[in-house]
């Protein structure tokens, strides 16, 4: 008489929980890095799956990026309110824009995320939560007198992408000078300073300056 395979379901059900981590391990570092458009081809193969197993495990884009993200974008709600805990208002909009958009230089599909409207069910709410948070945030840096009185929400968005633009431009020649143009738009919004902030990161040299625009000349041939 045959022995029962009990053992085989189970077995299956573990294959299916370690393609799920394959393909979430390798969505996470192509999207980080080329964005959410990436092909999901790409994905499968970087994970070492058939195509047909990821969409059998994500039957959409949107599915994959809400299991791969919801958890980055609730980190972001959370800094937003963790700047109501800042005494000056100021402190806590400065603190939140370097994380933010430190978040995006490392992130670029997290950066796509919120700024675009990619995303569903509870990414796209957890999105539509970060509005209200944002208001609050430059109200109080209004009120604690050192945010120009005419700074909008919408500006925060804007600056964000301006100085992603930059570190996006910049990352091959000096990865981190993102934070003196930020530091510069920080110093020109501030209405109270009288002086510049020290800066802890130099302009680019003009070698790197040349590599800079050549490389962005380059990239839109």
């Amino acid at each position: 008489m045959d022995e029962p395979r009990r053992s085989e379901q189970p077995s299956l059900r573990k294959d299916a929980r370690e393609n799920r981590r394959k393909i979430l391990d390798a969505a996470s570092g192509a999207m980080s890095e080329l964005g959410l458009s990436v092909p999901m081809e790409a994905i499968a193969a970087r994970a070492g799956v058939g195509v047909g197993t990821l969409y059998r495990r994500f039957p959409s884009r949107a599915d994959l990026v809400e299991a791969l993200f919801e958890d980055r974008m609730e980190s972001i709600i959370e800094d937003a309110e963790a700047t109501f805990d800042f005494e000056d208002g100021w402190d806590g909009f400065v603190w939140f824009l370097e994380r933010i958009i430190s978040r995006q230089t490392r992130d670029r599909a997290l950066g796509e995320l919120l700024m675009g409207d990619a995303g569903r069910g509870r990414v796209a709410a957890i999105r539509d939560r970060l509005g209200p948070l944002a208001d609050k945030i430059v109200e109080r840096a209004k009120h604690a007198g050192r945010l120009r009185s005419d700074f909008d929400t919408t500006d925060l968005v804007m600056i964000q992408k301006m100085v992603c633009a930059a570190s996006a431009a910049t990352a091959d020649a000096k990865p981190t000078v993102w934070r003196r143009y930020l530091t510069i738009v920080l110093d020109g919004l501030e209405t109270s300073r009288s002086q510049p902030s020290r800066q802890e990161v130099g302009p680019l040299t003009d070698d790197e300056l040349y590599r800079t625009m050549h490389s962005a000349s380059g990239s839109r041939r």
